[in-house]
């Protein structure tokens, strides 16, 4: 397993460690939050260059801590409860947008407590959702993906693709900028919390082309408009 995702369990796994069957995590309806990023990709020339994966990398505190931590757990688990057979359905979702990502479970199980365990390597950085449907009843959380290597990052599934003029917008509110991410010790205990920062890094990526790594600094409430431009 790689570097990225045994951090992304360092992260999360107490949050989403346990969800009993029937419960729902009120807190996970990110505000209202119209404004958009919006980028124009060209080359040295002058021309829009379509079809560039757009990343980014996360700046805050929580990478360096998270990254000095022992024996993370193996992998992302997702733990429920059943008390009676059903149909269980596992989403991984896009922050804010709400947008399918990924099915994790979408099957029939049997009373009692189970556990599924996923490679989020495609995942590129970000905040998700996880929605956990068993029959009526729905529960969801928060993941938080870091990739910490530019290489892993730019072979997951970019957040936005430029279109055929080069241009592409995401909203504001999908980055999660100010969200709190609480790290735990595997018993539970609470070590610190950490908040996304607006300041991060715009990662653009498209064979052929240099890699692109720009600080940015978003303001969550206002639109933004800026251009990049890609080198061969």
């Amino acid at each position: 397993m790689s570097r990225a995702c045994r951090i992304l369990s360092a992260i999360i796994c107490v949050a989403i460690s346990v969800c009993s069957f029937g419960c729902k995590d009120e807190g996970t309806s990110p505000p209202t939050a119209p404004a958009n990023f919006v980028g124009t990709v060209q080359d040295e020339q002058g021309n829009p260059v379509s079809d560039v994966g757009v990343h980014y990398m996360f700046i805050m505190d929580a990478v360096s801590r998270v990254q000095t931590m022992d024996s993370p757990l193996p992998g992302i688990t997702l733990q429920y409860a059943l008390s009676q057979p059903g149909h269980v359905n596992i989403r991984i979702l896009r922050w804010y947008t709400r947008e399918l990502i990924m099915s994790v479970v979408d099957t029939e199980q049997n009373p009692g407590i189970h556990a599924v365990t996923f490679d989020a390597n495609r995942l590129t950085n970000g905040v998700y959702i996880y929605r956990i449907s068993i029959g009526d009843s729905v529960a969801e959380g928060r993941l938080l993906m870091v990739h910490l290597d530019q290489a892993e990052l730019v072979a997951s599934q970019p957040l936005a693709t430029s279109n055929a003029e080069g241009r592409f917008s995401i909203p504001n509110a999908v980055f999660g900028f100010g969200l709190p991410f609480v790290r735990r010790t595997p018993s539970g205990e609470v070590m610190d919390t950490t908040f996304i920062s607006p300041a991060i890094h715009m990662v653009l990526h498209k064979e052929g082309y240099q890699t692109l790594a720009q600080p940015i600094s978003i303001d969550p409430s206002r639109d933004l408009t800026m251009n990049f431009v890609l080198r061969r």
